[in-house]
C-alpha cells in the first residue's frame, strides 16, 4: 500500500503491488505530486487501524475533488462495516435524485479508497461492479468485513 499526504493530511491511497507503479500513478492523478510527502508512519499506522476494522478518529484528510464528489464521499463513510448499497441508493441518501452514474464516477474517483469505503458501493443488480485495486481486491475487503 502506497499513502500520500499534504497539508497535514491523507489525500491518496492505493494499494500498490509496484511501487513505481503506484508513484506513477500518484504522479498522473496530482498534476503537482512532487509538492508531496509519502506519508508519515502516524498515517500508515491510522490506515492500518481503520482496516482491521478499529476507529480512528484522529486520521486527518486531505481531499481534493469537487462539491459533487466530497458530497458523494462523505455519504460513503456512513456505510457500515459488512454492509453494502447501490449507487442509485448512494444518490438518494445524499440528495442527488438519479444522478448514480454521476455518483458512479465520484466513487471511482475516491483517492483514499477503503478509508471511504468505496468497496462497499455495488451495482443495484447486486454485482460487485468495480474497482480501481481490481474486483478481486474488492471481493477480499467485501470479505473481511463479514
Amino acid at each position: 500500500m502506497l499513502a500520500a499526504s499534504a497539508a497535514g493530511g491523507l489525500c491518496w491511497l492505493a494499494f500498490a503491488d509496484n511501487r513505481d507503479q503506484a508513484l506513477d500513478r500518484l504522479k498522473s492523478e496530482f498534476r503537482r505530486a512532487n509538492d508531496f510527502a509519502e506519508s508519515s508512519d502516524r498515517h500508515i499506522a491510522d490506515t492500518k487501524r481503520v482496516l482491521s476494522g478499529k476507529r480512528c478518529d484522529r486520521l486527518t484528510l486531505a481531499l481534493l475533488g469537487t462539491p459533487f464528489e466530497l458530497k458523494v464521499w462523505r455519504e460513503l463513510l456512513h456505510i457500515p462495516r459488512g454492509l453494502t448499497v447501490s449507487y442509485s441508493e448512494i444518490a438518494a441518501r445524499a440528495g442527488l435524485g438519479q444522478a448514480f452514474r454521476a455518483v458512479g464516477n465520484a466513487v471511482g474517483a475516491n483517492p483514499v479508497a477503503i478509508i471511504i469505503p468505496c468497496h462497499r458501493v455495488i451495482r443495484a443488480d447486486g454485482d460487485v461492479g468495480e474497482f480501481n485495486a481490481g474486483v478481486d481486491k474488492k471481493l477480499m475487503l467485501l470479505e473481511s468485513e463479514k
